[in-house]
This record gives C-alpha cells, structure tokens and sequence, in this order.
C-alpha cells in the first residue's frame, strides 16, 4: 500500500516497508535482553574451516561489568567445516567467555580469549582440529587500534600481555571506578591516605605511569615463552620476512599543543615507536622525541622498512609527514612528498587518520598537490612523487587490495588497478558492480592494512546478488549470493549474514564442498509482530522514518500481538539526535538489535507511533540554533499523515539527543512529555568533567579531553568556555530552566562520563519552581543502562511515564495505550 498525502504544498510518501506477518506476538523488554549477536568471522587460511563467534543470549552473562563485559562473557565459538558444509560445531566448552583472535598462517590453529569470574582474562592458541588448547601465562591485552596478538609463523605468535590489573582497559572502561573505590574507602576508613592524584603543566609528572606490558614470542606447538621488551605498548605488526616488530608506545597525556577547538576523540596521549629484532633481541627507539600517528604502521612488501605518519608535538597533524623507518639500522627518514599535502581525515568521532602504503618498493600516500582541487594517490620515488590516480574521474578512497606487484584501489566509478610502474586501469567489469570487502575488526587495520592479494571482492546487488571475485589477471565466473550482508571472504568461500523482518539471523556459508545455512540466531523472534516501518520525504531530500504499531490494515485480519488504533490516532514518541541523517531506517532500531536506548520496536508494541527524524546540522551553527524548529518541522509532518494523534506527542532523546529533548522543553510546550538519558544540561559543566573510570586511575590515559573535544567542535561552541562565556550560556538548558514546563523524565548513569551533575541540576531547577520532573539515577550504568535489571525498570518507567502524561483525553479516550499507569 502506498498513500500520498499533499502537506503544505509538496508531496509526502507514506510507504510501508514490509507487509505485517501473522506473527503471535509483540516484542517485550526481556526479547531485548535475549538477544543473540554474531561478532568476528574469519575463514582460516587454506580455507578449510571457518570459525564464527556467537555473543549471547546477552541476558546470561554472569556479570554486566562495564560496556563490553557482558557481551563479550557470553561468547561462544563456532566452526564450519568448508570442505563440507553444515550446521556449525561448538568448539569450546558451552559456559561461553571465549572470543577470537586470529589464525596461524598454516589455518591450522587460532588465539583465543576467554573471560570467565573464575580466572578473569585469558589468552592462548587452539587447535582447530582436535579442539585442544595451550594457554599463555598472564592476560594479553585486547585493544581497539591494531593488534594485540600477531602470528609470526605457523607455530610462534607475538603478544602484547598485561601486568599487574588482569582485565584490558577496553574491559574495565565503565566499570574500573567501582571496582576501584571500595578499597579506597576503606583506606580512608582505617585513617590511610586514600587519593587519585593528575598534574597539569609543570606538575605533569605527578600523574602516575602509564600501565607497563610485555611483548612476549610464544610458541604455540611447545608452550615455551619469551619476553622481548617492556613498556606500554598498544599495538603491533611484524615484518613479513618475521625478522621484526614494530610496536606503538603510549606515552604522556600532553595538554594541546595547536590552535582551534579540539574535537571528541582526538586524543591527547603521545606515541613512539619500537622496532624489535626478533632474533637477536635489539631494540631501536626511531624518531626520538616525535609523536607517532595510530593508525599507521606499513611494512614495505620487499625490504624490513616499516612506514609511519608523525609529527613534531607543536605541530598540527596536517603539518605532519610520512617517515620510513629501516628496522636494520634503527634509523628514520622522512619520506619525499615533494610539496605534497598529505590528505589528513578527522572522522564523525574525531580520530585522525592518513591513508597511505607500499606500492613495491615505494611509499605511497593520500594527498593533494599545492593548488589542486582533490586529493590523489602518489607514489613518492626518490626523484619526486607521481599521481597515480590523475585518470580516475574521482580519486579513489581507499587502497582494498595489495601484493609487492601493485596496488587495487576503491573508487566512485570502479575498483582500479595500478602496477609498479604507475600504470592505472579500470577493472573491466561492467556496470553495477561494487566493492564488497568485508570490515575490519580494528581502526589501523580497516584504515590502512588491506589484504595481501592480487584480487578484491564485487558484488553486485538486488534479487539474485552476485559476488565476483577480481584482479589485473582477470576475474573469476561470478557466484550467486544470498540476500544479505557479506561478512567473510575467502578465494573461494564466503559467508553471508541474513537478517529477517522479526529480527532472526542466519549464517549463510558457501564453501568448496558446498553451501549451508550454518548457525540461526534469535530464533525467539520468530514468532513476534515488529513495528510498520514508513518513510516521510522532507524538504531538502531528507527522510524522516515513522514505526508504527503492529496492527491490521483495514482489508487484513488483525494479527496475534497487534495493537488496538485509538479512534484520535497513534500517541508518538519523536527519537531525536542532532545531526542524524537516515537514508534508510536504522539498523540500530531493527528488532534484532541490541540497542537499550530509545527503541523504537518496544515503544511500537505499546502502542506508540515512533518517528526517527533525521536532523541534519551545520558544522557552524549552533547547537540549540534552529534544533527546536527542525524537530517540529518533522513531527508536524508526521501528524499531517492522519496516522497521529497531534495532541499526544511526546519527545525522547539520547546523549546528545538528550540534550536536543531538555533544548526543546526550553523552547516549546508543543510536546506532552519529554525524556531525557544521558542528556547534557550545561555545556561549561561537561567540558570540564572527568569520567569516574580515569578520575580515580589517572593513569589509564584519558582525562577531559572526550568531553572537551565534545563541546567545542561536535557542539560548536568553538572554544573553551573562558573564549565564549555567551555562546555557552545560551545553548545551555539549563540557563532556561524557568521556561520549562513540560513534564520531564531524566534518566542519567552514576558512572557516565558527562557526570550526575547534569540531570541533576536540570531536575534540582525544576524542583526549586515545583515543576513535574522524575529524576531516575541508575547506579553501577555507564552512558547506556545495560544490566537488565536496570534495562527491565528503565523500560517500566518510560512506559508508566507515557501512559500518565499522554493519556487520551475524554473525547476520544479508548484504550489506546497497552500499559496502565503505575506509580514512578
């Protein structure tokens, strides 16, 4: 069915998604807390298995630590056998814990993790085979830059391993200050000194040492070990001859050391690099004294010189340039740019990054020659860099493939090919066709660390998708591919994940024996009515998407688990993030994702209409400047449907959207309710907070600088609040407190980052002019409330909030609404 409704002058499509299935139910908090989720999938080189690690039911974990902790002790692993295809095997023990790492070259063998309340952090290697497994000494680290863990051989693997605190950082985040405050209080308790201590300028020094690892050489056929080095090492590549590693040191936090606003994300922590003879034991420490970029760390494929991206400490990282480091005599040199600007990228959460690598024996790099109007890919000789990529109609994004003779590269029109000698040719593969390389599980390794192959990976979409497989060599018959997203490669494997309407996955996998369906995920859902998903076509090409209840149409018999309609229209919930720009509905929103904020799939089951406005922003505007406007722009529209209440509007945002849902409240009482998680009242307060996580360990690296970064560039406010003591003032809700009347519900984490202090001074303002508020504080929760517990009450208090504030008026009171109201 499509209805075309004319609102104010243009044409608005209302068009459902899917047609509603005779389902038996509707979606319920604890099917959240249920669900299952496919993390990393690899294919072992010689491609006769296939390993896939299964997380969940999330609900089961034994502990909900942290962000990650819960998901991760869940894990299960998984393998297919490819020579013969069918329903994956367990690998390990069904108490769960156990996460992947990488395969030995030989695919015979696996590193694994295992997290468990008994022994905490473990690392060791498994054999594929008999399913048996050697288990290293001490708790390697699990890290989100590059590797942890890199094979050298078939038989050794190279490790970076924790001292002293069992669990990675990246497992502790969320949850390291209550673990560590309970002995702290007793230390105050018995008259001890109890104190976490960061210096700043002069006192730098006073901030405690970073935690030291060791990179260790384990040999996984004898179990016997080997330290190399000490220090605080965060990520690693070896030599592709074996001979070396280059790791990356974090070192010292440094305050900024360039002009202009900081961005979240760009961090403040100093790195250097060492490069490890793994034979003899040397270690050189090149480029003493300069900061060295994650995200890079490239050996050449025919001689030991690794590449990096560094700069001075007072300098931008624009300034900054390509070095290649000889790991024989420990030396760096600057690589020859030639004038060139390298192409320096700032993402969505303000992680810098280069694109660069080897083309033979040559560097080469992402940059723009001086004047010119893009960016190209050069090749830096020694008599002067080269364009590879003139002839490409629009410069190719990224490098997808690489061996020692050329390069495969990503552009808008193709992949291109281009050899040691520079030539560069369009893959002749006619039209349609689109790189379908599979992510990455790390930042270096997705940005800079393509695979070792002279082929890459096309898809072609639509009914009957197919994958080719192609090099300069030529391409292979293309293979027919089921509908889904493409999450393994192999030369002549690949697994696809399925996803359907109610949120059931199925692991597709296609071997050289044949093809399976390997592992089904959320099963539970099968049986459940999800939300109607419609778009609303805005001005300006936008699109805004609308989740309606599951309820029959006028032609259809009502299925099990829908919804009554009230005879006014559907109550709705605006989801709003400023910012957001949704070309298709969410993925985060579908029912088989595990999303805990904002949900639009639980609020449609009862019986609330959810509209997911996209709100797109300048990077110069302000952030309350024209927000209120654009959120009612899109609700108006949704209620001109016919499908809405217009009197029963409610608004809910998230983080930053939570900060859009308390500016709104400021500025209109269009709405009858208005939540806000984790949202930001007064933007001079989160600029200066701390996390509880690093407030109490200052050495773990971090300190304000998310927050700072946050406020003065994502936010817009330019600059510290000293530089724009106005600016601050009047996009902070706080500042308009007194023009709040609208019901609010604030719902904010004892150990989130941006701190209590902002729901809390936000309700205390409210409380002080005797306005209705309910301050929810949900203790032991980070930025997202996660235990299920607190998951299950959060849920039970938005819906009883709902269900007083927008409750029917006496003209068409009926019912509408699943939930009765309960006490708050």
């Amino acid at each position: 069915m499509r209805v075309i409704l004319i609102v104010a002058a243009w044409l608005v499509a209302l068009a459902p998604l899917s047609a509603v299935p005779a389902a038996a139910r509707s979606l319920a908090v604890d099917d959240l807390l249920n669900l299952e989720e496919l993390g990393q999938v690899s294919i072992a080189p010689g491609e006769r298995w296939m390993v896939a690690e299964v997380r969940g039911p999330y609900a089961a974990a034994a502990s909900f630590q942290g962000d990650y902790y819960g998901r991760l002790a869940t894990s299960r692993l998984y393998r297919v056998n490819l020579d013969r295809p069918g329903p994956a095997e367990l690998l390990l023990g069904a108490g769960g814990g156990y996460v992947a790492g990488p395969i030995a070259p030989d695919g015979r063998a696996m590193v694994v993790y295992r997290l468990s309340e008994a022994e905490g952090w473990r690392g060791g290697v498994l054999n594929l085979a008999d399913r048996s497994v050697r288990w290293l000494e001490g708790a390697p680290d699990y890290g989100v830059l590059g590797r942890t863990a890199q094979w050298r051989s078939s038989a050794e693997v190279v490790f970076i391993r924790r001292r002293g605190a069992n669990l990675p950082v990246r497992l502790r985040l969320g949850w390291n200050a209550m673990a560590q405050l309970p002995e702290l209080w007793r230390r105050a308790d018995r008259g001890e000194a109890a104190v976490s201590v960061a210096g700043s300028g002069r006192f730098s020094d006073m901030r405690p040492s970073l935690p030291t690892s060791e990179l260790v050489v384990f040999n996984a056929r004898t179990g016997a070990e080997k330290i190399l080095a000490r220090d605080a090492f965060v990520d690693l590549e070896i030599s592709p001859d074996g001979r070396h590693v280059a790791a990356l040191v974090a070192g010292r936090l440094a305050a900024p050391s360039t002009p202009g606003p900081l961005r979240s994300g760009e961090t403040l922590q100093r790195h250097t690099l060492q490069v490890i003879d793994l034979e003899r034991g040397g270690i050189s420490r090149p480029l003493a004294g300069a900061d060295i970029l994650p995200g890079l760390l490239a050996w050449s494929p025919v001689h030991n010189i690794v590449l990096i991206f560094s700069r001075r400490p007072d300098q931008p990282w624009r300034e900054g340039a390509l070095a290649q480091i000889d790991a024989a005599t420990g030396r760096g040199q600057t690589a020859p740019a030639g004038g060139l600007a390298p192409e320096v990228s700032i993402g969505a959460d303000g992680t810098v990054s280069v694109r660069a690598g080897w083309l033979g024996r040559d560097p080469v790099i992402l940059a723009r020659d001086r004047g010119a109007r893009r960016a190209d890919w050069y090749a830096l000789h020694a008599d002067g860099p080269r364009n590879l990529t003139a002839l490409a109609p629009a410069p190719p994004s990224r490098i997808v493939a690489s061996t020692h003779r050329g390069l495969l590269l990503d552009a808008a029109d193709g992949v291109w090919s281009i050899d040691t000698r520079g030539r560069a040719v369009r893959l002749a593969v006619g039209e349609g066709w689109v790189s379908a390389e599979p992510p990455q599980p790390a930042m270096r390794l997705s940005l800079n660390a393509p695979p070792a192959r002279d082929w890459t990976a096309l898809l072609k979409a639509g009914p009957g998708a197919r994958l080719m497989r192609a090099g300069p060599a030529g391409q292979a018959a293309p293979d027919h591919l089921p509908a889904g997203r493409l999450i393994a490669l192999g030369a002549a494997s690949s697994a696809v994940l399925q996803v359907d309407e109610q949120g059931v996955g199925r692991l597709q996998v296609k071997g050289i024996g044949g093809a399976a369906s390997a592992l089904t995920l959320n099963a539970a859902l099968a049986d459940i009515t999800p939300a109607r998903v419609a778009r609303l076509d805005a001005p300006g090409g936008v699109a805004h998407w609308l989740y309606l209840p599951p309820t029959s149409g006028s032609d259809q018999a009502k299925p099990p688990g829908a919804v009554q309609k009230p005879s006014g229209g559907w109550p709705m919930v605006v989801v709003a993030y400023p910012g957001a720009i949704y070309r298709e509905p969410p993925s985060k929103y579908a029912p088989g994702a595990l999303t805990f904020y904002t949900n639009p799939q639980l609020l449609a089951a009862q019986g609330y209409a959810v509209l997911v406005p996209s709100l797109p922003r300048a990077s110069t505007t302000e952030p309350m400047q024209g927000l209120t406007a654009q959120i009612l722009a899109a609700a108006n529209l949704a209620t001109a449907s016919g499908e809405i209440d217009r009197d029963r509007v409610a608004l809910w945002g998230h983080s930053f959207g939570g900060y859009a849902a308390m500016a709104a409240a400021t500025e209109t009482q269009r709405f009858k309710a208005v939540i806000a998680s984790a949202g930001i009242s007064d933007l001079a307060n989160y600029w200066g907070a701390i996390a509880p996580d690093f407030a109490v360990s200052p050495e773990l690296g971090a300190a304000s600088d998310w927050g700072q970064g946050w406020v003065e560039k994502n936010a817009g406010m330019g600059g510290p609040p000293w530089t724009a003591r106005e600016r601050y003032a009047r996009n902070s809700p706080f500042t308009y407190a007194d023009q709040i009347e609208t019901p609010m519900l604030l719902i904010q984490g004892d150990q989130d980052s941006i701190g209590l202090g902002q729901a809390q001074a936000l309700f205390s303002a409210l409380h002080r002019q005797d306005k209705p508020a309910v301050l929810a504080t949900y203790w032991g929760e980070s930025h997202v409330i996660t235990s299920p517990g607190n998951v299950r009450d959060m849920y039970a208090r938005v819906f009883a909030f709902l269900a007083q504030t927008l409750a029917p008026s006496q003209d068409h009171a009926d019912g509408g609404s699943r939930t009765a109201p309960r006490p708050l």
